[in-house]
C-alpha cells in the first residue's frame, strides 16, 4: 500500500470515510454502487463498513505519487 495519511479503522463505516475522504456519504454509497469506489460489506440491517485495505487500493490507484 501507498503511503497515505489517512487514520482509518481496519473497518470504518460510513461517517469515518466521509470524515477523512473528501466525499460525502451521498457519492461514496453512489460510487459503491456503480463501482467507482470499494463494495462495502453488510455486517447487519443497519451495520455496513468497508474494508480498510480497499478503500487505500483505491487511493493508491487515483492519487498522484
Amino acid at each position: 500500500m501507498g503511503t497515505h495519511k489517512f487514520d482509518l479503522s481496519p473497518l470504518p463505516k460510513i461517517r469515518e470515510l466521509e470524515q477523512v475522504l473528501p466525499w460525502k456519504k451521498s457519492w461514496i454509497w453512489e460510487a459503491s454502487r456503480d463501482g467507482r469506489f470499494p463494495k462495502p460489506i453488510r455486517l447487519g440491517r443497519r451495520t455496513t463498513v468497508w474494508r480498510r485495505e480497499d478503500v487505500l487500493a483505491w487511493l493508491d490507484e487515483r492519487l498522484p505519487k
